[in-house]
């Protein structure tokens, strides 16, 4: 009984673990989102934030429209610097930098901002975008492990997302930027 025993612990311990692939884990994400028909069903999303700069507080607000357009205001001592996309095209105003009137933004950014024109995220069916994705590893990030995955979008736009190993909650995105051949994120 012994020697059984014995036997079918090293065999098990033996046996490769399975590790988690990319579309597991976003499936994992997807479900605790709430599941495709669900995020699949959400036509506008408009969400409010704070955020600090340079040590100041500013308010923030999105607005998404599914496939439409998206506008990023945010609130810097009295002044607004927005942000807007759509499929054709993206424009900004940002009177902390001089500007009197709104402009036209650079292709290589109106890119990464049409990757929020789906309320989802660029993950949610990313493949039916023409996106990859790629499963980088595991790291640690402020204590929590995560998985580390790199989406390629169709434009060639990356983002790098940290997903919680245990809620599959997005903790963390990344998006990598090229201004004047310059690579930044």
């Amino acid at each position: 009984m012994k020697i059984s025993l014995l036997c079918a612990i090293l065999f098990l311990g033996l046996l490769p673990a399975k590790s988690q692939t990319a579309d597991e884990i976003i499936n994992k994400w997807i479900t605790v989102m709430g599941g495709k028909e669900r995020l699949a069903g959400i036509k506008t999303v408009y969400t409010e934030n704070e955020i600090n700069i340079m040590n100041n507080p500013a308010s923030g607000k999105t607005y998404t429209l599914n496939g439409q357009g998206y506008k990023s205001e945010i609130d810097f001592n009295g002044l607004k610097v927005i942000d807007c996309y759509t499929a054709g095209g993206g424009w900004s105003f940002n009177p902390l930098a001089g500007q009197a009137a709104p402009v036209n933004m650079p292709e290589s950014q109106v890119k990464i901002g049409q990757l929020q024109l789906d309320p989802a995220g660029p993950l949610f069916n990313y493949a039916a975008k023409g996106s990859k994705v790629e499963l980088e590893g595991k790291e640690d990030l402020k204590g929590s492990a995560v998985y580390k995955i790199k989406l390629t979008a169709a434009s060639g736009s990356e983002m790098i997302f940290y997903i919680s190993d245990s809620s599959f909650y997005i903790l963390k995105n990344v998006i990598k930027v090229s201004r004047s051949g310059n690579q930044r994120k």
